[in-house]
């Protein structure tokens, strides 16, 4: 087969779904990303959206004796 510009997406689709059924075929897992947050709360919580510092800015340290959000 010639791949081309215009089978290039059904070829690769069915390229994965063969490896997915062969690995499903073999019980072979995917591990993937997982992240579980558990709240233990007995009122209600305060939510609040706290921007990163982007770039080098966020390697840096505060001066001493300074606040950090949090402390």
């Amino acid at each position: 087969m010639i791949i081309t510009f215009d089978n290039w997406w059904p070829m690769l689709h069915e390229l994965n779904v063969t490896i997915d059924n062969a690995f499903k075929k073999a019980g072979v897992a995917i591990a993937f990303p997982q992240r579980d947050v558990h709240l233990d709360a007995t009122g209600p919580l305060e939510v609040r959206v706290v921007s990163e510092p982007s770039g080098s800015e966020a390697y840096t340290r505060s001066p001493a004796g300074s606040k950090e959000p949090g402390d």
